[in-house]
């Protein structure tokens, strides 16, 4: 015979069930949120002064420039701008109609270009390698 204590402890599992559920769905494909601004996501922050690297709620922004004019702007609750740049470009493209034969992007962010559709044959890639501060074409 179940006691009252049994029926709250099963009450409570099912309150902890819809919350997981009610989590997953927020989290969707992301690996974290934040509890005060659920569309943003954790990520490693830059080492501060006393060489602290912290994570905390962020956005990755995707700028895209031509002649000195801002042409477009994404924000990304992804960490990882693999996964950003594309679908970034391709709204580009679909904005302003046309691919762009100049793009500057991280070492990470060309192999995901040339594996797609987005460049044409006459793109040059400009890779921006933070480990070396040097540029490259490729």
């Amino acid at each position: 015979m179940m006691k009252e204590r049994d029926y709250d402890r099963i009450y409570e599992y099912l309150e902890r069930i819809e919350k997981y559920h009610e989590s997953q769905v927020i989290l969707g494909t992301r690996n974290s949120y934040s509890k005060t601004d659920l569309d943003a996501t954790f990520m490693r922050m830059k080492e501060d002064h006393m060489r602290n690297g912290q994570l905390k709620p962020a956005y990755n922004v995707q700028i895209g420039v031509e002649s000195e004019y801002i042409v477009g702007i994404g924000l990304y609750s992804n960490p990882t701008d693999t996964t950003t740049l594309i679908p970034f470009l391709e709204r580009l493209r679909k904005n302003i109609g046309r691919k762009y034969t100049n793009i500057i992007a991280d070492a990470g962010s060309v192999k995901h270009l040339i594996s797609n559709d987005i460049l044409i044959a006459s793109t040059q890639v400009n890779v921006v390698c933070n480990h070396r501060n040097n540029l490259m074409s490729s």
